[in-house]
């Protein structure tokens, strides 16, 4: 279940945009806990040309660098940053979600430009927040370098096989889809 999405440096968003599904004004509410109220809808309004499109835009972007992996460590990344200031096209994309799963909260974060992802990281609570898997990314070898959190037990061939099936323009997860071996955390 969804819980929070944010996006920075996006087509129209300079800042940091934040949907948030949580019901914030329960007295109940915890930034850790996975058992707020969660909002079963939104309502996104605005004026015309703010951004409400772009927002599901952003949304669909990451869904799409995980599940449709690129295949050619060559093809560039999709990416509009917000391009009406001078600094802004030169600087990364950031974006995160955090969603519940069997009662477990993750947050997914990625850090991005046209060429490749910069950074990735996945934590989970069960009960406190634990990493799940870092990856950095190289820029001038064009490799990317995976690191596990000490909760999560992944033998080296394993992660030797993730980091070469996960090309610099994927995520760690779309590598994760591309290769046969058992890492239960992903």
């Amino acid at each position: 279940m969804l819980r929070k999405f944010s996006v920075q440096n996006y087509k129209n968003f300079k800042n940091k945009m934040v949907l948030d599904f949580t019901n914030v004004h329960d007295y109940r509410y915890n930034e850790d806990c996975v058992r707020d109220k969660l909002l079963n809808k939104v309502l996104i309004i605005g004026c015309n040309a703010s951004g409400k499109t772009n927002l599901l835009h952003a949304l669909e972007f990451l869904r799409n660098m995980v599940v449709k992996p690129k295949m050619n460590k060559n093809e560039s990344l999709e990416l509009v940053p917000f391009l009406f200031d001078e600094n802004t096209p030169k600087e990364s994309t950031r974006m995160s979600i955090s969603f519940i799963q069997k009662e477990v909260l993750y947050r997914y974060e990625l850090e991005l430009d046209k060429e490749c992802v910069l950074n990735e990281s996945l934590y989970f609570n069960a009960p406190r927040k634990s990493l799940v898997f870092n990856r950095t990314t190289d820029k001038d070898k064009k490799l990317t370098k995976i690191d596990f959190g000490p909760k999560i037990k992944v033998d080296k061939a394993s992660v030797d096989e993730l980091e070469r099936n996960t090309l610099w323009n994927n995520t760690t997860l779309g590598g994760f889809m591309k290769i046969n071996v058992d890492i239960p955390a992903l």
